[in-house]
């Protein structure tokens, strides 16, 4: 009869016969066998053998990132600035010569930084460095 529904004598569901795509030159991207029809062989792909972790993976990344030209270009300004050791410096005054006759020296200021300046300063430039990117963004 009219080309059944069993074989797949047309080009409906199945995107045609083998025959029919091989003729026709190109594959039907709605075909059940598309992939097959593109590359019946997989001859394009490498076989994978490498069974590396996250880890080493991102290890990977980093040293390659590390060890671009940009990177290493900058490498040295990592070491400009150290505050891994950083003190806080002595304010001294020497009145050894005066009637008064003593040293005074004090770090009363680093206290005064530490505790009750530098929570306040921070807030406030977090809350500046937000409203900057968002008005950044907003513009955009």
């Amino acid at each position: 009869g009219g080309g059944g529904t069993e074989g797949g004598g047309g080009t409906e569901g199945g995107g045609g016969t083998e025959e029919e795509q091989t003729q026709a030159g190109e594959c039907d991207p709605t075909a059940k066998n598309y992939y097959d029809c593109l590359n019946p062989t997989m001859s394009d792909f490498a076989e994978h053998t490498d069974h590396r972790t996250l880890d080493d993976v991102h290890s990977d990344f980093s040293n390659n990132l590390a060890n671009t030209p940009i990177a290493l270009a900058f490498s040295g300004v990592a070491n400009l600035l150290n505050f891994d050791s950083s003190e806080c410096p002595i304010f001294s005054i020497d009145l050894t010569d005066t009637i008064i006759g003593v040293n005074a020296s004090t770090t009363i200021h680093c206290e005064i930084m530490n505790d009750h300046i530098k929570p306040i300063l921070s807030l406030v430039m977090t809350i500046i460095f937000i409203f900057i990117g968002f008005r950044i963004l907003a513009s955009a």
